[in-house]
């Protein structure tokens, strides 16, 4: 069917056609063909079709059936952009990463969300609860994270749970955030699994300990790829909350957090080591945090050299060129 639309020029399917030649689908019968998926996608761009705009601008991104080029993506997004196509201003404030300087993705965040983007709208109502590249406008940013959220945008539903626990007047705020991260965790997201665990792990007015829940949200969570959550199960088994004292288990999900590149793992490790005056493991996983950018173990290394502890002696050189390295202000 879409095939024949295609051949008598109809830009729709030539757009989802390219796409699937693009990506290929077995289960209909689509062998992949990035140069027919470009082809078609062309036919459709050159006849004003946003969406085909937009999918060649990514392939000109990721260099997919075409050279790299991510100017050319830009540019290509730039022009679907102009057309009104919300996604691709979206696209440009964010591939290039531009959402790390929010003056570059400003314009093209609010135009993207002015547009019914519903990411947009939800990235925006953050910034405005955070004062990110905006100036702090809780009412705004509220009102923009409850219309994404209603849109069933996950992340807007952590940014309004976290920020009416930091706002909390007591019981009744604290169980409505509690019910704002239930529903990012039903849709599965990490955030809320974490932010879930913390909850329950820690107990407030209106949500008591439990630390059975807390586990599991944070399994869940680490499951998920959130590895922030295996330092916080691993303080649960150090300090018997909900389990046997077990310090093998402690090291190890710090370990795993380490390995999976939440540095923080790596710090606690040291920290533990050091206390059982293991000096040598404990300086060796303080560098690998270190190194990794963590900026608390950056710090302490510096405090190292600087004081002479543990496996490093006094070397003021060291602690010039680290410092230097690091880029670390007096």
């Amino acid at each position: 069917m879409y095939q024949k639309a295609a051949d008598k020029g109809n830009i729709c399917a030539q757009t989802v056609l390219g796409r699937l030649y693009l990506v290929g689908d077995d289960s209909i019968g689509f062998m992949t063909d990035e140069s027919k998926g470009i082809a078609l996608l062309t036919q459709a761009a050159d006849k004003g079709h946003g969406d085909a705009i937009n999918q060649l601008g990514w392939c000109y991104f990721e260099g997919k059936g075409v050279e790299g080029d991510k100017e050319k993506a830009r540019q290509m997004w730039e022009k679907a952009a102009s057309m009104g196509h919300a996604e691709s201003e979206f696209d440009l404030a964010t591939s290039m990463g531009s959402l790390r300087d929010p003056q570059l993705a400003l314009p093209y965040l609010k135009g993207a969300a002015e547009k019914g983007h519903t990411v947009a709208i939800g990235v925006l109502g953050e910034w405005y609860l955070r004062g990110y590249g905006v100036e702090q406008d809780d009412h705004r940013g509220v009102q923009m994270c409850t219309l994404a959220a209603k849109r069933g945008h996950a992340e807007a539903i952590v940014s309004l749970a976290l920020h009416v626990l930091k706002d909390s007047e007591g019981a009744e705020d604290n169980r409505q955030a509690r019910e704002y991260l239930e529903v990012g965790a039903e849709q599965g997201n990490t955030t809320a699994l974490l932010e879930l665990g913390r909850l329950y792990r820690a107990g407030i007015d209106g949500i008591p300990a439990d630390y059975t829940k807390a586990a599991r949200y944070l399994q869940e969570a680490a499951d998920g790829g959130e590895y922030g959550a295996l330092i916080v199960l691993a303080f649960m088994y150090e300090r018997e909350e909900g389990f046997p004292r077990d310090e093998e288990k402690f090291k190890a999900l710090l370990l795993q957090a380490g390995e999976a590149g939440e540095l923080e793992g790596y710090y606690h490790l040291a920290c533990w080591y050091t206390r059982h005056n293991d000096h040598k493991k404990g300086g060796y996983y303080l560098f690998l945090a270190a190194e990794g950018g963590d900026l608390v173990a950056q710090g302490a290394l510096l405090h190292c050299y600087r004081s002479g502890y543990g496996m490093f002696p006094i070397d003021e050189a060291k602690f010039a060129f680290w410092k230097r390295h690091w880029r670390i202000a007096e």
